[in-house]
């Protein structure tokens, strides 16, 4: 069985991996407050549709659920991620 694990961390301060790490931190949020979020934690200037096109790529890869208007990350790949870090230990 093959499982693909993609985690979106690592030097780059890019979209994706400024919105994984707010919604490691906080959740439910919605795109205006991630948008909002990214804006004055880090200083990045960062459209709105930046925001939701990264938020959606994170869906497809199955990191982040979408309820409603509200995004927080999938409680399915975290316990996959747990799930493997044992196996590997």
């Amino acid at each position: 069985m093959v499982v693909r694990l993609t985690i979106p961390l690592g030097k780059d301060d890019n979209v994706k991996n400024l919105v994984f790490s707010i919604l490691a931190n906080e959740y439910p949020l919605k795109i205006i407050e991630i948008t909002n979020l990214i804006r004055k934690r880090y200083g990045k200037t960062v459209s709105f549709q930046a925001v939701r096109k990264s938020l959606f790529e994170l869906i497809e890869e199955g990191i982040i659920i979408k309820d409603q208007k509200s995004f927080s990350l999938n409680k399915n790949w975290i316990l996959l991620l747990c799930q493997m870090e044992k196996r590997l230990c």
